[in-house]
């Protein structure tokens, strides 16, 4: 009854304390209780996968990551050339009921796989450089290549049941066929629903992608999704290890954080800085100082409301701002000053993270890398953006023999060539514009001249060619189907180049 009472004083509603009590609990902290409120989250979530991952068998107590639900054909384990056997010792990890079934490619719903046989309809269909319609079995022997997972009715319109039965990928064994060089790793920096999460596995051998809280591993709050081939055993956090809240990443700031800011984590996808948002901030500094420094529970609620929806951050005693760079480079795990290159305007600059992966939780990952390939390895790095998985595998301390990058964006394929010669590099930069380029005669020169690539990274979404341009988070988290098909293409020519060398 206290803490409600003092909520309530905070200027929540007691709708807002009854939902945060009936997930957290009585016994929850006030501050968690508070932060879930302002949040719309719920810490049970992460704390749920810490204690899965504390009562897993010890070889695979260090992978962090959930999975997503999915349904085989026979609805139960799905077969075929991804080999999958359950594990015992690993529970299913938690998911919620109801997810966003309005995920698009491009402004395209995928169609119910009832409605139509064809489970790509004309919009999503894609062909390769010579001309060949891309199909599921396109990835490897039709005759033993597993079927799509079926999914449970897309058609509502608001929300979409995610399916009880799961085959999570922390226990799914690959074959070798599957598990072997070159290896792959697709990843997602936002939230796509099950359907496409479906669709995008049956192009890469049946493989069950892994669903990533970046909070596990960093100060930001992001949802992503890794599908790969790699051993999910033995992974490690990048040293020194990750800090996980704001206040960790710039102790400079601990001193003027006021104690009923509760925030800890900064969001993905809230960086940019506008004319309004810096107002706002001038608002909340008046309003601060006419209370002296003292503001009233109902504006500390309100202020908190703000700093959350914005990403504001305490730079002295009573003053927010919005974001800087060099913040984000700091929370994304990149070197001061990464992004501060000729060229680059601040507004763009801050746009570029939301096109980056966190390195700390991408290294995490990748971390099993770096006792398979100890000489050092070769990348094919498609839609490279500032060079997140680049920058991931040094900080490992893993040698870059050689990395082919394509990015489209200008700026960003100057920070990365930057950072390439002046972080002691002595492996060959080929960077690439375009990634239509990557025809089959281009591929096989460079599979020639780098005796085939060790590892084969793709980032989604890539960096727009024009960061000018305004566009909403939603946009930019969209599901490129044309350019997953390119990833598809390369994948499959690079693999079927380097089994016939």
């Amino acid at each position: 009854m206290d803490k409600t009472l003092h909520l309530m004083e905070m200027g929540f509603s007691n709708d807002e304390i009854s939902l945060a009590i009936e997930k957290i609990g009585t016994k929850g902290r006030m501050s968690d209780l508070a932060e879930s409120i302002v949040t719309g989250e719920f810490p049970s979530d992460r704390e749920d996968i810490e204690k899965k991952v504390s009562a897993a068998p010890a070889v695979n107590r260090t992978c962090l990551s959930k999975s997503w639900r999915f349904i085989g054909v026979d609805g139960g384990s799905s077969t075929g050339t991804a080999n999958i056997k359950p594990d015992p010792g690993i529970d299913s990890y938690p998911f919620p009921a109801t997810a966003n079934a309005g995920e698009t490619s491009k402004g395209k719903r995928p169609k119910d796989e009832d409605e139509n046989e064809n489970a790509y309809p004309d919009e999503c269909t894609d062909y390769d450089d010579r001309g060949k319609r891309l199909r599921p079995e396109y990835m490897g022997d039709s005759s033993s290549f597993m079927e799509i997972p079926w999914m449970q009715d897309e058609s509502k319109e608001d929300t979409y049941e995610f399916p009880r039965v799961m085959q999570p990928r922390l226990s799914q064994s690959l074959g070798p066929n599957v598990a072997k060089r070159p290896y792959f790793f697709y990843g997602n920096l936002g939230e796509l629903s099950p359907g496409w999460w479906s669709k995008i596995s049956s192009f890469m051998f049946g493989i069950h992608p892994e669903h990533v809280d970046t909070r596990l591993c960093s100060p930001l709050r992001r949802t992503e999704g890794y599908l790969h081939n790699l051993p999910i055993q033995n992974r490690f956090n990048i040293l020194p290890k990750p800090r996980l809240t704001i206040q960790d990443a710039m102790p400079l700031m601990k001193s003027w954080w006021p104690q009923w800011d509760i925030r800890k984590h900064l969001n993905g996808g809230s960086c940019t800085r506008t004319k309004d948002v810096t107002l706002l901030c001038e608002r909340i500094g008046r309003r601060i100082a006419e209370c002296r420094g003292k503001p009233t529970q109902q504006d500390q609620t309100l202020i908190l409301r703000h700093c959350h929806t914005s990403n504001l951050i305490w730079i002295a005693p009573n003053i927010l701002s919005p974001v800087e760079p060099d913040h984000m480079e700091c929370i994304m795990g990149y070197p001061a000053n990464h992004t501060n290159i000729g060229g680059g305007r601040l507004a763009e600059r801050l746009k570029l993270f939301d096109y980056c992966f966190q390195t700390d939780t991408l290294g995490y990952h990748l971390s099993v890398l770096k006792a398979m390939f100890p000489e050092g390895l070769t990348v094919l790095s498609l839609f490279s953006g500032i060079g997140g998985a680049e920058i991931a595998l040094n900080r490992l301390g893993i040698h870059l023999k050689g990395v082919v990058s394509v990015e489209s964006c200008g700026l960003s394929r100057n920070i990365l060539k930057r950072w390439w010669q002046t972080s002691g590099q002595t492996g060959e930069l080929v960077q690439i514009e375009d990634i239509k380029n990557l025809t089959t005669n281009k591929l096989e020169n460079l599979v020639q001249r780098f005796e085939g690539f060790d590892f084969i990274i793709c980032q989604n979404p890539s960096t727009p060619p024009d960061l000018s341009k305004e566009t909403s988070r939603r946009e930019a988290s969209e599901f490129d189907y044309s350019l997953f098909n390119e990833f598809v293409r390369i994948l499959k020519r690079v693999r079927d180049m380097m089994e016939l060398s």
